[in-house]
């Protein structure tokens, strides 16, 4: 049981399958987690924001095939995640 103020859920959304460039969502909210399902050399990065913006990167990593990235992490403008090389499929969990 939580204690009052405390979130006790990570993400209610999920997006399955992302293999491209995709806004998650283009308003404020929170991303959870990003599980790697498949990964060829992929990139990834995270914007605060509903394009590719400079200067609103949240993360950016090479990932694997099997990683999971925990975030928890409020974003103010939006939710986009970006296949900077590299081909591969994820998963998000956000809210």
């Amino acid at each position: 049981m939580g204690v009052q103020g405390q979130e006790i859920y990570e993400g209610d959304q999920r997006t399955l399958n992302v293999t491209a460039t995709t806004t998650i969502k283009a308003t404020p909210g929170k991303i959870a987690r990003i599980l790697v399902v498949a990964s060829a050399a992929l990139n990834l990065t995270v914007y605060d924001d509903p394009a590719n913006t400079a200067g609103k990167e949240v993360w950016s990593k090479a990932v694997a095939a099997g990683d999971i990235y925990v975030f928890q992490c409020p974003m103010m403008a939006a939710i986009r995640v970006a296949f900077v090389s590299g081909t591969g499929q994820i998963t998000v969990i956000w809210s």
